[in-house]
């Protein structure tokens, strides 16, 4: 088949979403999840190995924002994680993301999505909002080969979350993400809209609005050691930093502006 659903395995809960995820993976079909609210009390989560068809692709799709709804119930975990078995060994070539609306009614979710060590990925079409982490997290464990990954996230909405609307960072000095952010609408989130450890970064046409609400946050865009950003066809305003004190965009470290 080339599409698998989670209804086979009978509700719209994260056992049926991980069951239709393993299966889809396995044969090269994508994840599709039709409208309807699906309850996760677990994140779902898929390892990415060097062997097989899960090593080069993978893709999940909803009916839309408002029609295709996951609901976060887990403590402290995300929606979705993707990632590598082993960092050091283990290469995800692609990922897509494409069409769902991820919240968390009970506030307690980490994050919509969370991804680590995928090379060639993009997130579009989405809601994510209301998680207690970060909307939209991507992580970086390695910077394999000294190959940059490429990620492009757009036409989406990313708000109220309690931490960063996105965070590019790394659990190491490594900063391996070339990034286009486009058409994103990014308001009020916590700790800020974006913060950015990249090799290259590139965000337009997007609005970044009334982020960073805490004593000690950050406001519209966060930048830190990269070495190329691009922003231009942006609307960023009443963001706030340290006490609120306001700024639109704060480059720590960068160059080449």
């Amino acid at each position: 088949v080339s599409r698998v659903m989670p209804q086979w395995w009978g509700a719209n809960t994260d056992e049926s979403v991980q069951a239709a995820l393993d299966a889809a993976a396995e044969c090269g079909a994508e994840l599709f999840l039709p409208a309807g609210t699906y309850v996760f009390d677990a994140q779902v989560e898929f390892l990415f190995s060097e062997s097989g068809f899960d090593g080069r692709a993978l893709t999940v799709r909803g009916d839309g924002p408002g029609r295709t709804v996951i609901d976060n119930q887990s403590a402290g975990e995300p929606s979705f994680l993707f990632r590598t078995g082993n960092p050091a060994t283990d290469f995800a070539w692609f990922l897509t993301v494409e069409g769902l609306e991820l919240t968390s009614s009970t506030g307690t979710g980490s994050a919509g999505i969370e991804v680590r060590d995928i090379w060639i990925g993009r997130i579009a079409d989405c809601r994510v909002s209301d998680h207690a982490g970060d909307g939209i997290l991507l992580l970086a464990e390695l910077n394999d080969f000294a190959t940059p990954k490429t990620w492009t996230i757009e036409r989406s909405l990313i708000a109220q979350n309690g931490g960063y609307g996105i965070r590019l960072d790394s659990l190491t000095n490594e900063l391996p993400y070339n990034v286009i952010l486009d058409q994103l609408d990014v308001e009020l989130n916590a700790e800020g809209g974006l913060y950015a450890a990249s090799e290259q970064l590139k965000v337009t046409n997007s609005i970044f609005a009334y982020n960073g609400s805490g004593p000690t946050s950050n406001g519209g865009i966060h930048v830190t050691g990269i070495p190329g950003f691009t922003p231009y066809g942006n609307l960023i305003a009443g963001c706030a930093f340290e006490g609120n004190r306001p700024y639109s965009v704060y480059a720590d470290r960068a160059a080449n502006l």
